[in-house]
Formats: structure tokens, C-alpha cells, sequence
């Protein structure tokens, strides 16, 4: 396609950007309020650390698709917000605020020394206590 040369309709995403709906994989069950990745198929998964997921957001909703195949179900996902997540090892700091912090578990965040696969989550947005933070999920994925 080529540059632009004249007026364009440029069409808003509904919502804004700040959800998406993302088809779930089989066996999955994600609770609402927690962290959600994209396996390697492309599918919604509880998040974990794991080789080859991707941070997408936090789940707006339940949905189980347990008993389903990939794409049986659709999952809404908040993409932008400020979210409270456990921190672990329970040695947060105020001076943590800013760090980028990787996924430990589906609701739980820490530094990179603590994971295996990286899994990037977001960054401190503001320290609560040793064992909780709140993240700034909104410039996680490429």
C-alpha cells in the first residue's frame, strides 16, 4: 500500500484499545482478575511461566472451556489498566517502582531472577506492601 494522500476514515477500536476478545484454548479455564498469556497456538491460557507464552493482559471475565477445543470460547481481556498482583519473593521496595516485572504465576508478579522463560507482565506502577504491587500492564507486548 502507498502513502496516503488524502483524508482517511481512521476507525477507533471499540473500547479503545483497552480490551480484546482472544479465543480460548482447549482445557482452559481462566479466572476473572488474573493474569492471561497466548500459548505458541495462539490460544488464551491462564498465565504461567512458560517457554513461549505471551502476556496479553488480565482476565475481565471466567470463562472455562475445560470440556471445549481451541476456539470453542472467547475470553474478554482488559489490555490497559493498573492491576494488583501479589509480588514474590515478598521483598518489594518503594525503590522497585518502575522495574519491569515477569509472570510467576496467574496472579502473581516478580523480578527476572525469579522465573525461568521471562514472561514480561508490565512494570511497578506503585509498591503497596513487601508482598503486593500494583503494574502498569499497558506497554508489555510488541
Amino acid at each position: 500500500m502507498t502513502a496516503a494522500t488524502a483524508d482517511r476514515a481512521a476507525y477507533e477500536r471499540a473500547g479503545g484499545g483497552r480490551y480484546s476478545h482472544f479465543e480460548m484454548a482447549a482445557g482452559a479455564k481462566i479466572y476473572a482478575g488474573t493474569q492471561v498469556c497466548l500459548d505458541a497456538s495462539g490460544y488464551a491460557v491462564s498465565a504461567a511461566d512458560t517457554a513461549s507464552y505471551v502476556f496479553v493482559g488480565v482476565a475481565a471475565e471466567q470463562v472455562d472451556n475445560t470440556d471445549g477445543n481451541n476456539g470453542d470460547l472467547r475470553i474478554k481481556v482488559w489490555r490497559k489498566g493498573v492491576f494488583k498482583f501479589a509480588y514474590n519473593p515478598g521483598d518489594a521496595a518503594r525503590t522497585n517502582v518502575g522495574d519491569i516485572v515477569y509472570i510467576k504465576d496467574n496472579q502473581t508478579v516478580t523480578i527476572a531472577a525469579s522465573v525461568t522463560h521471562d514472561v514480561v507482565c508490565g512494570r511497578i506502577f506503585e509498591y503497596v506492601d513487601a508482598s503486593n504491587v500494583y503494574v502498569d500492564i499497558e506497554h508489555t507486548w510488541a
